[in-house]
């Protein structure tokens, strides 16, 4: 999987900004932002859907309340699958409990539009074969994310 993170400078609030020259003409309206988003081929599929579902929603305290909702739950998947919130109940040490994981994990993603592709199934293969650790194949998966690469 190849995400190139988007640049979020394009969506910064004006609050945000540590210049206090930063004048209106510096900041982006949303409606420019957005297309700039849309635009942008890094852009993943799941947060172009996002952005839609929240279009429809029409409120935007909502729809931004949702998003620091979601950005912190990512933030704790993170934390545990890279072992720094790790569970003892849900940590996997068998092959098969691995495999099963990453099944379910794929199916899950499969829902959502994302088919694993063969370089993701392989690094699985290798977490299941005990090769990598989990806290590898995290590390090498944020690798390939920031390289732009599916190796």
């Amino acid at each position: 999987m190849s995400h190139t993170a988007v640049d979020l400078r394009l969506v910064k609030p004006m609050s945000e900004s540590k210049d206090p020259n930063a004048g209106a003409a510096a900041q982006l309206s949303y409606a420019q932002a957005l297309a700039r988003l849309i635009a942008d081929p890094n852009t993943s599929y799941l947060l172009r859907r996002r952005i839609k579902e929240d279009e429809l929603l029409g409120d935007a305290s909502k729809a931004l309340q949702d998003a620091q909702l979601l950005a912190r739950l990512a933030q704790l998947r993170l934390e545990e699958a890279s072992g720094q919130g790790e569970d003892r109940a849900t940590v996997l040490h068998t092959a098969q409990e691995h495999t099963d994981a990453f099944r379910q994990a794929n199916a899950i993603v499969a829902l959502e539009g994302y088919q694993a592709t063969p370089d993701d199934l392989a690094l699985q293969q290798r977490v299941i074969t005990g090769e990598l650790s989990a806290d590898q194949a995290v590390q090498e998966i944020i690798r390939r994310a920031r390289t732009g690469s599916g190796k």
